[in-house]
C-alpha cells in the first residue's frame, strides 16, 4: 500500500511540476515579448520613454493574475476530484444492513471464530464488566481485529460473527452498534476546535473531567490559560503526537459506553505515563466491559486476564504474571 501511495505522490507531483513550469513559462514569455515589442517600437520613435516604461509596467503587472489564471485548471481539477471522492463516500453502500435489533443489557462481548486477513478462526469472549487485554505477536492482526470490532469490514464479508450483548453486530442497526460498542483506533482523527469539542463532539454536556484525568491530559489543559477551551488545529497540528493520542483517549473514555475496544492507546506516551494511564483506565472502566489491543506490559498487568494472539488464533490465556513466569515467548514479545 505504501509503495502505490508513493508512486501515484511521485506521479502526480511530476504532473504539478510539469503543468506549474509550462505556465510560469508562458506568463514569462508572454511579458518578454511585450517589452521586446514595446523596446522596439521606442527604438524606432513610435512611443515615446514614458509609453515603453508603461508597456513594461503593465506587462509586469498582468503577470501575476495570468499566473492566477493558469491554475484555475488546476484547482479545477482537483475539485473535481474531491467531488468524485465525496461521491463515492455518500454513495458506499452501509456495512451493516439496518435491522431492528438491539444488544441485551450488560455488554458482554463475543467474537466467534473470525476469519479475517491474518485472523484464522479467532475466538474468545469477554464478559460483561471484565477488562481483557490481547497481546498480538504480529501489529496486522491486532488490526485485523480492530477493524472487524469496529464494523469497518461488512459483517457478510468475513466468516465466524461478532456479538454484542448476545446479538450478531449484523443482526443490529448502525445506531445500535455504535451506541453500545466504541472502537478507538490508536491514531484517531483529531478536528478543528478546541480541547473540549474534541472530547464531547455532540456537546451533550457529560462530565468530562474524569476522562480528562484518566487519560493523564490534565498538564495539557494546565498548560493553557484556557484550559479545556485551548484552540486546537485540524488534525491537532500544534499538540504532539502524545497530546493527539491522549486527548482521542480521553474522548473514547468520555463516551462512556458499554462495551470500549481501545487499539494500542499508549504507543506515543512515555513509560512512566503510560503506567499512570493503565491504572486510571483500569479504575475508570471497572464494571464496563473493556478490550484492549497493545503489547504494552503496563495494560497488560492491569486486565484482569490477557489472550495470546499469534498466527491468527488465541494460543494462550492467563493474567500477565503468569504469562511472563511460564512463557517464553510472551516475555520476549511484551517485555521492555
Amino acid at each position: 500500500v505504501s509503495t502505490d501511495a508513493k508512486r501515484q505522490a511521485i506521479t502526480v507531483a511530476r504532473v504539478n511540476g510539469t503543468y506549474a513550469g509550462t505556465a510560469l513559462a508562458l506568463n514569462a514569455a508572454l511579458a518578454t515579448a511585450v517589452s521586446l515589442t514595446a523596446g522596439w517600437l521606442a527604438f524606432e520613435g513610435r512611443i515615446t520613454i514614458g509609453e515603453l516604461v508603461m508597456a513594461v509596467g503593465l506587462a509586469q503587472f498582468i503577470m501575476e493574475p495570468l499566473k492566477m489564471f493558469s491554475e484555475m485548471p488546476k484547482y479545477a481539477m482537483m475539485a473535481r476530484a474531491s467531488a468524485e471522492r465525496m461521491a463515492l463516500v455518500l454513495n458506499a453502500p452501509p456495512m451493516t444492513t439496518p435491522g431492528p435489533g438491539r444488544p441485551e443489557p450488560g455488554g458482554a462481548l463475543e467474537v466467534d471464530g473470525v476469519h479475517h486477513g491474518t485472523l484464522q478462526g479467532v475466538k474468545f469472549a469477554v464478559a460483561a464488566g471484565e477488562f481483557v487485554a490481547v497481546a498480538a505477536y504480529q501489529p496486522r492482526a491486532a488490526a485485523d481485529l480492530a477493524a472487524v470490532l469496529a464494523v469497518n469490514v461488512a459483517p457478510r464479508t468475513y466468516g465466524g460473527v461478532v456479538r454484542v450483548g448476545g446479538r450478531e453486530i449484523g443482526d443490529l442497526s448502525v445506531e445500535a452498534v455504535r451506541e453500545h460498542l466504541l472502537v478507538n483506533p490508536y491514531d484517531g482523527e483529531i478536528f478543528a476546535g478546541t480541547l473540549r469539542t474534541n472530547i464531547d463532539p455532540s456537546g451533550s454536556g457529560r462530565e468530562i473531567a474524569e476522562a480528562v484525568e484518566a487519560s493523564m491530559l490534565t498538564d495539557v489543559v494546565a498548560l493553557h490559560r484556557e484550559g479545556l477551551d485551548h484552540v486546537v488545529r485540524d488534525r491537532g497540528a500544534n499538540l504532539s503526537g502524545g497530546q493527539r493520542q491522549r486527548l482521542s483517549l480521553a474522548r473514547a473514555l468520555a463516551a462512556d459506553t458499554d462495551v470500549l475496544v481501545l487499539h494500542d492507546p499508549t504507543t506515543a506516551v512515555d513509560a512512566v505515563t503510560e503506567q499512570l494511564i493503565a491504572r486510571n483506565v483500569a479504575k475508570l472502566r471497572r464494571g464496563r466491559t473493556t478490550l484492549v489491543l497493545t503489547s504494552s506490559p503496563a495494560l497488560l498487568d492491569a486486565a484482569d486476564r490477557v489472550l495470546v494472539l499469534d498466527g491468527g488464533v488465541i494460543t494462550a490465556e492467563d493474567t500477565h504474571r503468569n504469562l511472563l513466569a511460564g512463557d517464553e515467548a510472551y516475555c520476549l514479545a511484551v517485555a521492555r
